[in-house]
């Protein structure tokens, strides 16, 4: 459901949002749905905030956490596609 909020919330919100719902992420047990949530959340990030790079980004919302794990989503993936 807060996946919904980041989508639908403006983008000063979405910094705050969007900080939480990748807090939730480390609920997630199952490593492949969690993944495919990274995915998902660093998707709608990079276009709300499509004039920021991606280490801004990065910096921003705290996402070398999340992208330090092989396993895990990287933005270098995503971000140079919208930028």
């Amino acid at each position: 459901m807060e996946i919904v909020r980041l989508i639908i919330c403006d983008r000063d919100t979405a910094l705050e949002v969007g900080r939480e719902v990748l807090e939730q992420t480390n609920e997630v047990e199952d490593e492949t749905e969690r993944l495919d949530l990274l995915n998902l959340i660093t998707t709608v990030l990079s276009y709300k905030f499509a004039d920021l790079s991606r280490e801004a980004m990065e910096q921003m919302f705290g996402l070398d956490e999340y992208c330090g794990n092989k396993k895990t989503i990287s933005l270098h993936l995503i971000i140079p596609i919208l930028i």
